[in-house]
Formats: C-alpha cells, sequence, structure tokens
C-alpha cells in the first residue's frame, strides 16, 4: 500500500511541479489536506523526471528503485568489501553480485511498497565507504572540500529515506572504530582534531543548509514516525527468526547461504576483519532485543527506524552479505588450495578467485529463481508476481473511464486499500482518498462517515450531504486488496452494499467496478 502513496506523490509532483510538502504529501488534492509537514522526496523528483518524459508514472517509480537498488547496492557494498578485505580482492566482486539477490533486498520491502526504503538501503553503502575513508584520508587543506562533498553524499541519503543517514552514522562510526587497518587512522585523526574538525564542520554545514528550509517541518516528519504504535514485544524465538530472516534469508535459504555466513563469520572474526562489522550487528540486535522486550526507553531509541523490530532487521542485511560473500570466496580458496597441481602461491590466489565465482552462479541463479517462483521468500507477493499491483488491466481501464466522464473537481470514492489511488497517478482522476486513513489519523472530517455509510446516501442525510459536499460523481472498486489488509476486517466499500443502497453499475471489466450514486429524493 505505502507503493500506491509513492506513486501519488509522485505524480503530484508532476502536476504542481513543486517539492513543497504542503503540495505534495496530500490525502485530498483538491484541498490539500490531510498532509504531512515533512516526507523526503528525492526518489519521487527522481521517478517524476523519468516519468515526464512520457512514461507512465508506476514505470518510473519502478526503474527509479530498481536502478538504485541493483547497481548503487552492488557498487556500494563492493567498495565496502574492498575497504573490510583489502587483501583479497575477489571478496568483493563476490560480495558486489551477492547483495542485489540476497532474498531481504530487494524483493522483502516491495511487499508493502518501500520504495525510499530500498533506494536509501542502496545509496547508505556508498556514503558510508566515503565518510570511513574521508576520517582516514582528508587532512590539512583536504580536509574541507572533501567535507563538503561528504556532505553533499549525506545530503542526498537523507532526502532519499531519512532514517537510513542514522543508520549510515552509526555503520560509520562502528566501522571506524572497530576495524584493525582504520583503528589507527581514527586514533590519528583525534590526535590532529583540526582537520577532523574541519571535514565534519564542512559536511554539516552543508546538510544543514540543504535541510534548513525543511527544518520547521522536521518535526512533523518525525511526528509521521511516532505516530506508529510500537511494536508489540516479540519472545526470542521470533526475534532469532526474524535476525536468521534479514541476515540471510527465511526457510531453506538458511540451508543454502547458512554455511557461507557462519565460515565467513568464524574466520573473519579470527582473522579480525569483522570487527567493525559485529559492533554493528551488536547494537542492532540490542536494539531489536530491547524493543522486543519493552526494555525502559526502547521506544524513543527506536523511533528513527519506526519503532519496528523488521525496520531494524533489515539493517543486517550488510553484514550478512559481507560475511556470505566472505564465506563464499573462503571455501572457494579452500576448494582451490586443496585440488590437485594447486602449486604456485599466486596461482592458487586467482584459482580462488574463480573458484569462488564458480561457486556464485549457481547461488544467484537459485536466488533469483527463488524470487521469481515465490519460495521460501517471506514477501506474500503471489509465485507469478501478478499479486503485486492492484492497478491492473481492469483497473486502468476503469480509469480511463472516469478520466472521460469525469468533469474537472469532480471525485471518486474509493476504498484505498483496493489500489484505487493509482487512478490519480495513471489518469488525473481524483480519488476521494488518495492515502490509507490510518496514515492520517483524526484528519479526514466527514470523509469517513461517507465512506462507512455511503450505501446509505439515499436515506442518510448526513451522507448524502458529504456526497456532495465533495462533489463525489462515482464511486470505484477493485476486486482485490493489498496482501497486508487485514482480511477480518471487511472493507467499508463494497458493490453489493452500494447496488443495495441504489447505486447503479455504469462500468465494469473484470474486476473493477464504477457506478453512480443513487439521485437525491
Amino acid at each position: 500500500d505505502d507503493g500506491s502513496h509513492h506513486g501519488f506523490y509522485t505524480a503530484r509532483i508532476l502536476t504542481t511541479s513543486s517539492l513543497d510538502p504542503a503540495q505534495v504529501l496530500v490525502g485530498d488534492v483538491l484541498t490539500g489536506t490531510p498532509t504531512y509537514d515533512f516526507y523526503p522526496l528525492a526518489l519521487h523528483l527522481m521517478a517524476a523526471m523519468i516519468a515526464a518524459t512520457g512514461l507512465p508514472v508506476a514505470v518510473a517509480l519502478n526503474a527509479a528503485w530498481v536502478v538504485l537498488t541493483s547497481l548503487g547496492l552492488g557498487a556500494g557494498m563492493y567498495v565496502l568489501a574492498r575497504r573490510t578485505f583489502p587483501a583479497a580482492r575477489r571478496v568483493a566482486v563476490v560480495v558486489a553480485v551477492l547483495a542485489p539477490v540476497m532474498s531481504q533486498i530487494p524483493f522483502g520491502p516491495i511487499y508493502w511498497g518501500g520504495v525510499p526504503l530500498l533506494a536509501g538501503m542502496a545509496l547508505l553503502p556508498g556514503v558510508v565507504d566515503a565518510a570511513v575513508g574521508s576520517v582516514q584520508d582528508a587532512y590539512g587543506d583536504q580536509a574541507p572540500s572533501v567535507g563538503a562533498a561528504l556532505g553533499l553524499a549525506a545530503t542526498g541519503l537523507f532526502f532519499t529515506h531519512s532514517s537510513d543517514l542514522l543508520t549510515a552514522v552509526l555503520l560509520t562510526v562502528c566501522l571506524l572504530w572497530g576495524s584493525r587497518r582504520e583503528r589507527s587512522a581514527l586514533r590519528e585523526a583525534l590526535r590532529r582534531p583540526a582537520p577532523l574538525m574541519a571535514l565534519l564542520g564542512c559536511a554539516g554545514v552543508v546538510v544543514v543548509l540543504a535541510a534548513a528550509p525543511y527544518a520547521a517541518r522536521l518535526v512533523g516528519g518525525a511526528g509521521e514516525r511516532t505516530g506508529f504504535q510500537p511494536a508489540p514485544p516479540r519472545g526470542l524465538g521470533d526475534l532469532l527468526r526474524t535476525m536468521g530472516d534479514y541476515l540471510v534469508g527465511p526457510g531453506w535459504l538458511l540451508l543454502v547461504l547458512g554455511v557461507p555466513l557462519v565460515v565467513g563469520l568464524v574466520v573473519g572474526v579470527r582473522r579480525r576483519l569483522l570487527t567493525g562489522w559485529l559492533w554493528f550487528s551488536a547494537v542492532v540486535i540490542t536494539l531489536m532485543v530491547a524493543l522486543g522486550s519493552g526494555w525502559p526507553g526502547s521506544v524513543a531509541l527506536t523511533t528513527p527506524w519506526y519503532r519496528d523490530i523488521d525496520r531494524l532487521a533489515y539493517n543486517l542485511v550488510y553484514p550478512g552479505v559481507i560475511a556470505t560473500g566472505f564465506g563464499i570466496w573462503w571455501i572457494g580458496r579452500w576448494l582451490a588450495e586443496h585440488a590437485p597441481r594447486a602449486s604456485a602461491p599466486v596461482g592458487r590466489r586467482r584459482r580462488a578467485g574463480w573458484v569462488s565465482l564458480a561457486l556464485l552462479v549457481p547461488l544467484t541463479a537459485v536466488l533469483a529463481s527463488s524470487h521469481q517462483r515465490g519460495e521460501g521468500a517471506f514477501t506474500g507477493i503471489d509465485a507469478d508476481l501478478s499479486g503485486g499491483s492492484l492497478a491492473g488491466a481492469d483497473a486502468r481501464a476503469a480509469f480511463a473511464w472516469l478520466a472521460a466522464h469525469s468533469e474537472p473537481g469532480d471525485r471518486v470514492l474509493n476504498e484505498f486499500a483496493d489500489g484505487s489511488a493509482w487512478m490519480y497517478a495513471e489518469s488525473r482522476v481524483l480519488p476521494l482518498f488518495g492515502a490509507k486513513v490510518s496514515a492520517f489519523p483524526g484528519q479526514w472530517d466527514d470523509r469517513e462517515y461517507l465512506l462507512q455509510h455511503a450505501a446509505q446516501v439515499g436515506t442518510d442525510p448526513v451522507a448524502r450531504a458529504s456526497l456532495d459536499a465533495w462533489q463525489v460523481r462515482f464511486a470505484y472498486r477493485g476486486g482485490r486488496l493489498f496482501p497486508d489488509h487485514e482480511p477480518s476486517s471487511d472493507p467499508a466499500l463494497t458493490v453489493a452494499g452500494l447496488v443495495a443502497g441504489g447505486w447503479r453499475v455504469v462500468f465494469t471489466q473484470g474486476d473493477a467496478t464504477v457506478l453512480e450514486p443513487p439521485a437525491p429524493r
């Protein structure tokens, strides 16, 4: 359902030529209310620029996050792996190939449509590598210019998905503090505080200047996070299962990749290559346990991650990919060293790299095909991916019919859970609910009453008055609901209920239906 929100916001950028949250982050496109004060819109701007070439908004939005996730994540994990394993370059190649096909990214959050989260997570490794390298290398006269460049990178990450900037800071500190190679550089930087302060100061100035126009609205952005209820307490078994899901993958994927993960962890710890990654994992796991166990203060500490255990667990994908990729390379090295005619040391190292890549090819094929078949995945997407979007051909035909039969200012009564907000992004038809009601609690006024009593507009004067006040000319109902819609709660808007209340079906195709309200008595 969040995917509908992001398509809606992208369409608002196209329509208004604005990034003003009051213009973009709305639930009703005519009144401009309800609205958020702030939400990072860099991905939406990128999608709007692509859509401005004539592509549909949905295609443009998919293009934006797919490119960032596949290329950005692979490149970012490559440079981080090079920094983690400087003596084994081919480990970085293994990690870069493995990262985009691990089960957690990009397929997990697509279940609920978290495309800015995916884009932010894909950009994070590159920003972290830039930060670690800046502290290590930028001294003297270079510190201000390097700091400004680092500030631009952090700004881009913040405006893609603001939670990931805090994650990037945490991972950067852990890698600097824990890595044997970087520790001396960090101590050297602390002994010479002036260049370090120039570096961090210039980076901070760039971020502050970029965020200054939104400073007064950031409180509302935090309010959007605090609007979520804290995750309910979860037992130790559930927490361990969640950690395993995001470190490697659920179900049988643990059997496929569990061995290289364990090998990578054991060898990496013994060689003191993963100390920083272990520090980072320990912080994430501690926050998960604290929230799941209801420790005092855990809600405040986890608010940037929406007070959600799974949002915290997403961060385990980075150490998971690093350790698993290293384990695959190490297994390849062991096989190369014990293979016949492995004589010269240089030959063994080269052979280790090729054997590792040879092991990686079938693994990535299995991972990719498992997503397509839906086997072992926890995303809930149908096996043929037909359930990934509710704005199918029938829905789009209904949206086109509504666009042809609506006058300027007319709205369509809709049930957000059937994906109907896409009528605005697809055809610029005005839905009464451009966002789910729970996203803006208490801000919908009489629209909620109309949604609940639409079948009674012929007999209920309050519902009729709301219908007329909002210029509702039609109602739309799709045949499917979002996968995470609670099946025990029947949708407020049903075709059968509306027909029984006097509404007339004026268009139907497949599972999409458009109805017209009864005339006032």
